[in-house]
């Protein structure tokens, strides 16, 4: 009798245990912890869709910088915009296939371009050339300031060797002057090109030996071909 008084206190004992505020509660925040975790945890579909917007962003971006190159056929570029440089910083253009870079900046009556070679010898750069092919009085006012300049590299002569490239233009929303202005490394020798009919947003295509400004609403085709040492100019007008 006795051990059967005994077994039922044990049995109570065991019920009040389990049955106490601290285990309920205890029971309850695991289980709401478990909740928040399975609700914090998306789902691979989920995940799927959210790194496709991800990339989806991110090629959005990318693709907005690449817009803001109006030079096509070219990889290597840097591009620079005076009026969006207020400590005049400037822009450097490290050239690929030599250790040669292109510093640009604006020295407050115009650009100043110089080109550092391996040997830490520099060369500057006509800058009348670059911006004077667009407009003769780029230095009143200042509008160079608000000119686009894409520095690049490119094979014109096709002799295997790039030669250095700065292009400009006016993007006003309105009329566009572009200006080319080539520099070939090996000899010093330069070429000033420019394209003063224009409207929108033109771009400068680089096509084997051409330089070519793309059709615009006034119907003229700017065309120039690199033969004998010289651009011919092939374009309609």
């Amino acid at each position: 009798m006795k051990n059967l008084v005994f077994l039922i206190s044990v049995l109570l004992a065991f019920s009040a245990c389990n049955n106490s505020p601290a285990n309920s509660k205890g029971f309850a925040e695991n289980e709401t912890a478990s909740i928040a975790q399975a609700s914090s945890t998306n789902s691979p579909i989920e995940n799927s869709a959210q790194n496709d917007e991800l990339i989806k962003e991110t090629n959005i971006k990318s693709s907005l910088k690449d817009n803001k190159c109006f030079v096509k056929g070219v990889s290597n570029y840097k591009l620079y915009k005076p009026s969006n440089d207020e400590d005049n910083n400037g822009v450097t253009f490290n050239y690929k296939g030599r250790n040669l870079k292109v510093n640009m900046f604006d020295y407050q009556v115009g650009l100043f371009a110089q080109l550092i070679d391996e040997y830490g010898e520099k060369i500057n750069l006509n800058y009348d050339d670059i911006l004077a092919v667009v407009d003769e009085n780029y230095d009143f006012d200042e509008y160079y300031k608000d000119w686009e300049y894409v520095i690049t590299q490119y094979d014109i002569d096709s002799d295997g060797k790039d030669e250095i490239i700065i292009a400009s233009r006016i993007n006003d929303g309105m009329s566009t002057p572009v200006g080319i202005f080539i520099y070939r490394i090996k000899d010093g020798k330069s070429w000033s090109l420019k394209a003063p009919q224009t409207w929108g947003d033109m771009k400068i295509q680089l096509v084997n030996n051409h330089v070519k400004v793309e059709p615009n609403h006034f119907g003229f085709t700017y065309d120039w071909v690199f033969e004998n040492d010289a651009f011919v100019d092939r374009g309609e007008y």
